[in-house]
């Protein structure tokens, strides 16, 4: 997509796959919806021009992308989310 809208000036792609924020599972507020203290962050980002993907960074973005997918702690997660099923559980709740 970077490629092809190159040149649009009224096109701008932002990524924040990269963005450490994203890993922890308490910075949503659903399995699709980040935290509201985000937006701001968002926004302040994309006015200041920055997380902008161009021709000339997005192959290093999808890198670290891909570096921080192979870095994520699977087994951790796994057991948090076990560990909120159970209390659920015991509460009642599951």
């Amino acid at each position: 997509m970077v490629e092809k809208t190159e040149g649009n000036k009224n096109i701008h792609i932002y990524g924040f796959e990269d963005q450490d924020f994203l890993d922890d599972i308490a910075n949503y507020t659903d399995p699709v919806h980040h935290h509201q203290k985000f937006n701001s962050m968002f926004l302040d980002a994309i006015a200041g021009g920055h997380h902008e993907l161009t021709p000339e960074n997005v192959e290093g973005y999808l890198k670290r992308c891909e570096q921080k997918a192979w870095d994520y702690d699977i087994p951790a997660l796994n057991d948090e989310v076990q560990r909120l099923l159970g209390a659920a559980v015991k509460k009642g709740d599951g």
